[in-house]
């Protein structure tokens, strides 16, 4: 599964095919020299260079999914955010929903307060 993200090259628009799986959290921590310890921590107080890793990744394994040549480079990636910033949100936002920590069926661990009783 991949989705199409809107970039905007050169004037144009283009949807781009994006994957976040374990095939792209793969390339990013080569890339990036991240441990499997440290994606727990991914979207969290991310330098810039680690975000476009991250959407490069992404962009790499969704053009694999969808049987599509890839030819940008995370300078190409950092140009498309010159011509519109909201692609590095957007593209954070399908890393969110394609990277779930949490097993399905199973709840979130955050501890909810108890209601006090009157």
């Amino acid at each position: 599964m991949f989705e199409l993200l809107t970039i905007t090259e050169n004037g144009k628009k283009k949807e781009l095919p994006i994957r976040f799986g374990m095939n792209s959290l793969r390339l990013f921590t080569k890339a990036t020299n991240k441990t499997l310890n440290d994606l727990q921590y991914l979207g969290s107080d991310m330098s810039l260079e680690d975000a476009l890793q991250l959407i490069q990744a992404g962009f790499i394994d969704g053009h694999r999914k969808a049987g599509q040549e890839y030819i940008y480079s995370v300078e190409d990636i950092a140009d498309f955010l010159d011509e519109d910033q909201s692609v590095l949100e957007r593209a954070m936002k399908v890393f969110g929903d394609q990277y779930n920590t949490e097993p399905e069926g199973k709840e979130s661990r955050e501890v909810k307060p108890l209601k006090n009783k009157k």
